[in-house]
């Protein structure tokens, strides 16, 4: 017994230090249906795709957002395809809640603040990102030193996002040469914890309060 409860207790003193950093993770599928511009829900894009999101808060320095973006059909440098409906001019995460120059109303995604630029125009702000064209696939990290100040429509920092990330308030919209205005998107969603890992935290918590009573 005293064995196991060693173990116990070496796997909640690794697990202690692993859960230093509050880790959330974000998934968002990207459609036509989604992009919402002028109070009018929906785009003539066909464009789809999905995104996964993960949110690292240290308990000490900043917060850090990577992302793995994988577009369905998409043409990233122009050069792919003949046709232009596909050619992706920008990717950016957008706060929701406040308009960029006037140029939204309330519920709209298109037009609204840029929180980061990714790819393409007016600039990609992330240092950390990278692209395949084959793939149609954009990947990076988006951390403090990400922030830019340049006009138009800046790039800031994942800590003056946290509650907006949190309620699902960032947008991931997806422009193309064709709809340049926002062709598709999605909103960053929380994905819950695998019931396995409350279990198990649980099931810890249980045994060292046993242990403590022995």
């Amino acid at each position: 017994m005293q064995k196991i409860l060693l173990v116990f207790t070496l796997i909640l003193s690794s697990t202690a230090v692993a859960n230093a950093d509050t880790i959330t993770h974000f998934s968002a599928t990207l459609s036509n249906d989604a992009v919402i511009a002028g109070g009018v829900a929906g785009t003539s894009s066909s464009g789809t795709g999905t995104a996964t999101f993960t949110l690292i808060e240290p308990d000490v320095g900043a917060p850090t957002l990577s992302y793995n973006i994988s577009l369905d059909s998409a043409d990233l440098d122009g050069a792919q395809t003949p046709a232009i409906d596909d050619n992706v001019v920008g990717i950016h995460l957008h706060d929701t809640n406040v308009c960029f120059a006037g140029t939204c109303t309330a519920g709209d995604t298109g037009g609204t603040v840029h929180a980061l630029n990714i790819f393409g125009a007016p600039r990609a702000d992330d240092a950390d990102m990278t692209f395949d064209v084959l793939a149609s696939t954009v990947s990076g990290l988006w951390d403090q030193s990400d922030e830019n100040s340049l006009a138009p429509a800046p790039s800031g920092k994942p800590g003056d996002f946290l509650t907006q990330l949190l309620a699902g308030e960032m947008f991931l919209i997806i422009h193309t040469q064709t709809v340049p205005s926002g062709a598709y998107g999605g909103f960053l969603n929380v994905v819950p914890e695998p019931a396995s890992a409350v279990l198990f935290s649980t099931a810890s918590l249980s045994l060292l309060g046993w242990r403590r009573r022995r």
